[in-house]
């Protein structure tokens, strides 16, 4: 167990000091914290030291001068038993404010504002708990994220010494509230928050097929019967949508896909690999979503045009529009963030607009036949309902009048210029 410490002066090491402290059978420690630091900056530190030693489990008793074993084993009993994350006390009458904690939230217990609480290690680890805050609001923070990740949340009754009076009513009510609206707007991909994050590695979009989208405009676009190069094709949903299409469709991905979607399937990463030079012909190469997460897209792009062959296929291109009036006006105010999904997707290396696509596709090899701006996903966010399918056509509308500012996506439909080849025979 360790005992906090406050001091005034920094500590001599440069950071925080575990003594051993003399105790009737106890293993006690006492940390040396300076007074400056916050509570949250201090729950941190104890709970990144439990995590490098190994520990099971971390508890935190504000206002004891030495641990009170009834409320330890209190705290303790369902994390021992593994039917717990977290174990928190439970105090009286529920208000408002942790109603609407347990309403938008998920947090099952009485106060989530309460600093008395256990913690097992072996649940911290898996929340990203340091992009919490450093202050106060750190207890009710590291709970959100537990709920998130749907870790299980116990209340037991105990009585700490030190309560939260001086977080009142008002300010409980606006951190619910304000916490309900952040994850919400993280959850639908418009502003990142790193300790809302639940996703591992990367995200994969789901088919964006029944209202306005790249996939849909893919599947208008190519004729019946015609034979697609999909590249950076993910799990091959648009490749389901064409084959219902009689189309013939060749799938090109950096990570495994179901080989029974396409008549072919190459694992490849774009970035590093050329594969798709000798798989013949194409009426259509569709790159959805695919150049801006390319080191180099003018490159890749003048690659294709060179390996077509005798072939003239059309290529369609769709990507995020950063001229977007959402970005545009975070950025005003100093907000670029950064997200699981979305236009700033965190896996995006390159951004365009509709007058740098059309320079790149240009500068490529390639002539311009047309350019779209696609409306926003109002579906994934709303359903597939009456309030999306009227802000989409209220978005379309507005993208006929000024497409660069209320584009959510652009799509661009070009073919290559002709290549130079020497005569054949010819050395």
């Amino acid at each position: 167990m360790v005992r906090l410490k406050r001091s005034e002066e920094e500590p001599s090491s440069g950071g925080f000091v575990l003594v051993p402290v003399p105790s009737d059978g106890q293993n006690l420690f006492e940390m040396e914290a300076p007074a400056y630091a916050g509570e949250g900056f201090v729950r941190k530190a104890v709970l990144e030291y439990a995590i490098l030693n190994s520990f099971e489990a971390v508890i935190v008793l504000p206002g004891f001068e030495s641990p009170d074993g009834k409320i330890v084993w209190r705290l303790l009993a369902a994390i021992r038993a593994g039917a717990a994350a977290c174990v928190a006390e439970r105090r009286g009458r529920r208000t408002l404010p942790c109603l609407l904690a347990e309403r938008l939230l998920g947090m099952p217990i009485a106060d989530p504002w309460e600093p008395c609480r256990a913690y097992a290690v072996g649940a911290v680890r898996q929340i990203p708990f340091q992009a919490c805050r450093d202050n106060g609001h750190f207890d009710f923070e590291i709970l959100v994220q537990m709920a998130r990740a749907g870790l299980k949340i116990e209340g037991a009754a105990v009585d700490c010494v030190t309560h939260t009076a001086s977080q009142g009513f008002g300010s409980r009510l606006l951190r619910t509230v304000g916490a309900a609206v952040s994850v919400r707007l993280h959850d639908m991909g418009i502003f990142y928050h790193r300790k809302y994050d639940r996703a591992v590695g990367e995200t994969r979009y789901d088919l964006k097929i029944g209202y306005p989208s790249s996939h849909s405009f893919a599947a208008a676009m190519v004729e019946a019967g015609a034979r697609v190069l999909d590249l950076a094709c993910g799990p091959g949903d648009v490749a389901l949508i064409l084959r219902d299409k009689k189309c013939r469709v060749v799938g090109v991905d950096r990570r495994p896909a179901d080989p029974a979607r396409f008549e072919k399937f190459v694992l490849a990463d774009l970035d590093w690999e050329e594969p798709f030079a000798y798989l013949g012909e194409f009426d259509w190469i569709l790159a959805l979503d695919c150049l801006e997460h390319l080191d180099n897209p003018e490159r890749f792009i003048s690659f294709v045009r060179r390996t077509c062959h005798a072939a003239k296929p059309r290529l369609l291109v769709t990507v995020p529009n950063i001229g977007f009036l959402p970005v545009r006006a975070a950025l005003l105010f100093g907000q670029f963030n950064y997200g699981r999904m979305g236009i700033l997707d965190l896996t995006h290396k390159r951004l365009f607009t509709f007058k740098s696509l059309q320079r790149a596709l240009e500068e490529a090899g390639c002539v311009v036949e047309s350019m779209s701006g696609i409306p926003a996903p109002y579906a994934k966010v709303f359903g597939k309902g009456f309030v999306a399918g009227l802000m989409a056509r209220l978005n379309s509308v507005l993208i006929r009048l000024a497409p660069g500012l209320f584009s959510y996506q652009i799509a661009a439909v070009a073919h290559f210029r002709p290549v130079i080849r020497k005569p054949a025979g010819m050395s």
